[in-house]
This record gives C-alpha cells, sequence and structure tokens, in this order.
C-alpha cells in the first residue's frame, strides 16, 4: 500500500480547478470516445479512439507513459476533514462529499516521489455524465479514520438522485478512465444526514493540568445515518483536535468528550470551542491552580 505520509505537505489547502486538462466540470460526455488531434505537414486530423473499458474499485489502469492510476475506494460523507495549514472541518449547504481514494504511481519513482501535486486537477466524479464539483473545489482530506492506499480527495455534489456514478481520470492525452460506483453509493448521494447540536456541555471549573470531559448533544434530522465530525478544544491553540460522533437519522446521541488542558500562563479561564462547519459554539471554564 501507498500510505499517505506526506500529505500535508503536498496538499496546502483546497486547490482550484481551473485549467483542468481534461473537459471542464458541468460538461456532459455523451459517448464513450476520446479525440485526439495530430499534426502532419501543416494540417490536423481528429483522430478518434475508442475509451477503455470501466475499471473496478482497486483495480489500477497503465497508461501509455508508464503511469499506473487507481481508484481504491469510493464513499459518502456530509462533511470532511479537509487538509490546509491546519485541519479543520468543511460542509457546503445542499452538498455533500464523495470521497475517493485515489493514487498515480509511476513505475519508475519510489512510492513517496510519486504523489502528485496535481491530483485534484486529474480526477473528477461524474454524476449521469456530468463533471463534479462544479463552482466549489476538491478537498485534500485527512485520514483519521481509514488508512488510505493513497490520497483522499473530497469531491461536492449535489444531493440528487443519480443513476450513473463514477470516479473519472484523464491527464493531458491520456484516455479518460472511470470507476462507477455501485447502488449504495448513489444512495447515499441522495439522502443526507442533518445535524443539530441541541447541547454542549462543560465543567464551571477545572484544574489547571488536568484533563476533563465536555458532553455534546446532536440530533439527526435528516433521513439518512451519518458521522456528525466537529472540531472540539481550546481557542488558546492553534489546531483544535476533531471528533466524529455516529448519529442515526432522527434520533438524538449524547457524546462525552476528553479536552485536554491547554491553559496560557498566568489565565484564570478557558474558553473551548466546538465548531462543526456551518456553526459553532463557545464555553468558558474557571481555571483553578
Amino acid at each position: 500500500m501507498h500510505r499517505r505520509t506526506l500529505l500535508t505537505a503536498l496538499a496546502a489547502g483546497s486547490f482550484s480547478l481551473a485549467g483542468c486538462l481534461a473537459a471542464s466540470p458541468g460538461t456532459t460526455r455523451p459517448d464513450d470516445s476520446t479525440t485526439t488531434t495530430s499534426t502532419t505537414a501543416g494540417s490536423t486530423t481528429d483522430v478518434v479512439t475508442e475509451r477503455p473499458p470501466p475499471q473496478s474499485l482497486g483495480e489500477s489502469f497503465e497508461t501509455h507513459d508508464g503511469r499506473s492510476v487507481t481508484v481504491h475506494d469510493a464513499w459518502v460523507q456530509r462533511s470532511v476533514v479537509r487538509v490546509g495549514t491546519h485541519t479543520d472541518v468543511a460542509v457546503i449547504p445542499d452538498r455533500q462529499f464523495v470521497v475517493a481514494d485515489v493514487s498515480v504511481v509511476r513505475e519508475s519513482e519510489t512510492t513517496d516521489g510519486s504523489r502528485s501535486r496535481r491530483l485534484d486537477r486529474q480526477f473528477q466524479v461524474s454524476l449521469d455524465g456530468t463533471d463534479y464539483p462544479r463552482d466549489e473545489h476538491v478537498r485534500w482530506v485527512a485520514d483519521r479514520d481509514r488508512d488510505p492506499a493513497g490520497y483522499l480527495l473530497g469531491f461536492p455534489v449535489p444531493v440528487e438522485q443519480f443513476e450513473h456514478v463514477a470516479v473519472a481520470w484523464q491527464d493531458g492525452d491520456a484516455p479518460r478512465l472511470s470507476w462507477p460506483l455501485d447502488a449504495d453509493v448513489r444512495e447515499r448521494i441522495a439522502r443526507a444526514p442533518a445535524f443539530e447540536v441541541r447541547g454542549f456541555e462543560v465543567p464551571d471549573a477545572v484544574e489547571r493540568e488536568e484533563a476533563f470531559e465536555a458532553t455534546l448533544t446532536v440530533a439527526n434530522v435528516g433521513d439518512r445515518d451519518g458521522d456528525f465530525l466537529a472540531e472540539l478544544g481550546s481557542t488558546d491553540i492553534s489546531d483544535t483536535p476533531e471528533l466524529s460522533v455516529e448519529v442515526p437519522a432522527g434520533e438524538t446521541v449524547t457524546h462525552r468528550e476528553r479536552v485536554d488542558p491547554h491553559v496560557l500562563e498566568g489565565s484564570s479561564e478557558l474558553t473551548l470551542v466546538l465548531d462543526w462547519g456551518s456553526d459553532r459554539q463557545e464555553r468558558t471554564v474557571a481555571v483553578e491552580n
């Protein structure tokens, strides 16, 4: 497996899809052919070649220039923990994320050296022949709970029913490739969880160097199960830790999270923030010596 040891260094935030060498997001693709243009003695000729057949998840395609392109897995999340200068929770109204575990490896290079900085420009998600994302950007996703074979890319897609869903790849004159996704993924795209924070409780006072618990109550008022993602920690640190709480559709879950004390020297209070991307709440705790 190609472990993602250099993700933070390679992915400094969300990357624009401007200048994508594949068809621009929003372009429909009515057939399975690829057109290339060749020039001979001052004249140009369009050559139509058949696109390679769809690949299965986990199946690699070897390009003519020695690259091995793979979509190892794909799934759907309401929000993602994105990688930038720091990690934080990303959520977009009326969108979900198709998260794909992808890699592009050259045989002549080592695993780490072959990791492309341009993957977000090469991969798209195709929904009934239309490429996404459109107005948004691909998110580089942190692998908090998984051990990906390559990199995790998050593609914002609308919450709608689609008949044909695939992860697609194209770069330059290489053939366009696709990895179709199954009915379970299509169903999850069409139905989204929706979270409401019903409670966020912390102790009135804590000891300066002792960890304590914060309690949050989260309701899922959407129509499918999902994971509530949020940051929870002191505002005195630059990168607040993330948490994940599984909340079934139509249910309310109470979750207790351990909080490590991060108190500035000489301070008599601590401010905690709970930030789930679309909103945030803060609580102040007294600090006792």
